[in-house]
């Protein structure tokens, strides 16, 4: 029974991700930020851990890219400072993506942490919308991480202009 101004359940969270897609790396990864369905038991967990990710290619290559999943596996009491050590998973089948093109999936992400990873052609770029019921926070690139390339987080100085 639901009464007046009363939400019906489940809510649904949104996140929305614009990475670049380079062949061979992850170029966005996402961690869990709703403790409220835990991670790692989907027979517990299987309804939460549901969602539809839109995947739309925003540039003018055409690229596939591969969402995997992974979670922390360090022994209690070592600092693993948050990165994700276990095996990756994959979400599905890659996607193959022209330019301007979008594809629907359904995933069961379960597992602490979402990446993105190009898996051919490319570069390109891609917006990416995640809907479910767990909450996902984008995570900032690590310069001691070999999964990232080095050209998303080294720092390209701009030219000064010329003075007049």
């Amino acid at each position: 029974m639901s009464y007046p101004g009363e939400y019906t359940q489940p809510l649904v969270r949104t996140t929305n991700v614009q990475c670049p897609v380079v062949n061979g790396y992850a170029t966005a990864r996402l961690r869990r930020a709703d403790p409220l369905f835990g991670s790692g038991n989907v027979g517990v967990n299987e309804n939460a851990a549901n969602a539809q990710v839109t995947l739309h290619n925003t540039g003018s290559t055409t690229f596939t890219v591969q969402l995997k999943q992974s979670t922390v596996t360090d022994p209690p009491g070592t600092d693993s400072s948050g990165v994700p050590s276990g095996t990756r998973l994959n979400l599905g089948s890659a996607v193959a993506l022209v330019p301007g093109g979008t594809k629907t999936i359904n995933v069961v992400a379960y597992q602490d942490f979402l990446e993105v990873y190009g898996t051919a052609n490319g570069p390109g770029y891609l917006r990416m919308q995640i809907a479910g019921r767990v909450q996902w926070n984008e995570m900032a690139f690590d310069k001691s991480d070999t999964l990232y390339p080095a050209k998303l987080r080294d720092v390209i100085p701009v030219p000064s202009a010329p003075s007049i």
